[in-house]
């Protein structure tokens, strides 16, 4: 089910003054009467931000903006996210080093400036369309440039911050948010790096049960500002994963709760994806040898993250200038592939099923399904979105993993009412006006997993 109520209760007014100008009193009287004055109220300052924006710039009003200001001039916005435009793209060079951000530059000169970052697709997780802008309110000058992440402001002697979103309001039907001078928070203190890798796996090869067994790892990547993704994940590892049998070991990039992270340093060092191929590793090792009954082990993997073009992002915890991106093969890069850290696991024995609620996340099933070569148990792969679309980020419109979520019926006739045929045909009749999730196992005809 849809839901569209994001903004209920949340707009404080609605600005219906189009212009700076206004009256500044009015008077009248007569024959000996009392005089009565009337003033209408002046717009704040941020109101008049807002309106100079719509008079320099065009915004759709199924836009979000956020703003704030005044900042100094010679701050910088810049995108959060690591990809932007690579020279490697053209070039063929690995893309790990060579990224680059799109960046918007306040001039030096004086002026009382304000910055926008105005979402295009408030609707869709990113990347997609977003443009940050510069007003002077003295001058009515602006800048602008267009982007795919969120953006961070960097004020000289100030330091790095978020667009938070604070006093929300419409002006001439658009929605805007006026931020304050924070947004990068600290971490739980109760939560930790993900680093000994030994806690949850240990046994390791040579444990004594020979039987099947099923472990998830579930994953939320958005960083220190992302509660929904964080929600999503732990819901979809609670209410489905749990209840079926699987250990799950859940791993948050969020700030707000206390599970443990993954690594983020700075570009080119490729260490969340080291930490999970040890963690898979250990993983693997756990699942030796096959089941005696000659059933399946299962290895069930969700990561719900920001993406683009296949490549996961995995935000740094307390530090949005930070990111991290899993490609889905080694081929594109000099760290190992979300192919290669699940090729790990044995292919006589172990069945993989993969979950990835990421935009344009059906770019990575060319990868993946050449997991599926000799691996009689058999290989699943689900992406909310085919793989040149965004999906929902869960605040205006449904996740695809809400959907997933949704109490389903026995959709497709086998006798089992919400198994995960059931729901991911449900996801997909859902989202198919918004991502168009997609699904693909091999070989033909074995069970999506131990739930059908």
């Amino acid at each position: 089910m849809k839901r569209y109520e994001k903004y209920n209760g949340r707009i404080t007014h609605s600005i219906l003054l189009l212009s700076f100008l206004f009256l500044s009193q009015s008077s009248c009287g007569g024959g000996g009467g009392s005089n009565s004055t009337s003033v209408p109220q002046q717009p704040s300052e941020s109101e008049l931000a807002a309106i100079a924006l719509l008079r320099s710039i065009s915004v759709s009003t199924d836009a979000e903006v956020s703003f704030f200001g005044p900042v100094l001039p010679g701050t910088v916005i810049r995108e959060a996210g690591p990809l932007g435009e690579s020279t490697a793209d053209q070039s063929g060079q690995n893309r790990d080093s060579l990224s680059f951000t799109k960046r918007l530059d306040i001039p030096l000169t004086s002026g009382k400036y304000y910055v926008f970052f105005i979402n295009d697709e408030p609707i869709f997780r990113f990347a997609h369309p977003v443009r940050y802008i510069w007003v002077n309110l003295n001058t009515m000058a602006f800048g602008q440039v267009s982007a795919q992440w969120w953006p961070l402001i960097e004020e000289p002697g100030v330091g790095v911050a978020l667009f938070s979103k604070e006093k929300a309001t419409v002006v001439s039907g658009v929605r805007f948010f006026f931020g304050k001078k924070s947004g990068i928070v600290s971490p739980n203190p109760n939560k930790n790096i993900l680093e000994d890798l030994a806690a949850p796996i240990r046994g390791g090869t040579g444990d004594s049960s020979i039987t099947a067994k099923k472990i998830a790892v579930v994953i939320d990547g958005g960083g220190d500002a992302d509660h929904v993704m964080s929600s999503d994940a732990d819901r979809f590892a609670n209410e489905f994963l749990s209840p079926r049998g699987f250990t799950v070991k859940r791993i948050s990039q969020y700030s707000g709760n206390s599970h443990p992270y993954l690594p983020v340093a700075p570009a080119g060092t490729g260490d969340a994806v080291r930490t999970l191929q040890k963690l898979f590793k250990g993983y693997a090792d756990l699942m030796k040898p096959c089941p005696d009954d000659g059933t399946c082990h299962e290895f069930f993997l969700y990561i719900v993250a920001h993406g683009l073009k296949g490549d996961i992002n995995i935000h740094s915890t307390a530090d949005a200038s930070k990111a991290e991106r899993i490609v889905s093969s080694s081929e594109a890069s000099i760290f190992p592939g979300l192919k290669q850290i699940l090729s790990v696991f044995d292919k006589n024995c172990v069945k993989l099923i993969v979950f990835l609620d990421i935009c344009n996340s059906g770019a990575t099933i060319p990868d993946l399904q050449t997991l599926c070569e000799g691996r009689p148990c058999g290989v699943t792969i689900i992406t909310a979105a085919e793989a040149t679309k965004e999906t929902p980020a869960g605040e205006i419109v449904d996740s695809a993993t809400q959907d997933f979520l949704e109490d389903v019926g026995d959709l497709d006739n086998d006798g089992k009412k919400g198994d995960l045929g059931d729901r991911v045909q449900w996801m997909r009749t859902e989202g198919k006006k918004w991502g168009n999730p997609q699904l693909m196992r091999c070989p033909e005809g074995t069970p999506l997993c131990s739930t059908d």
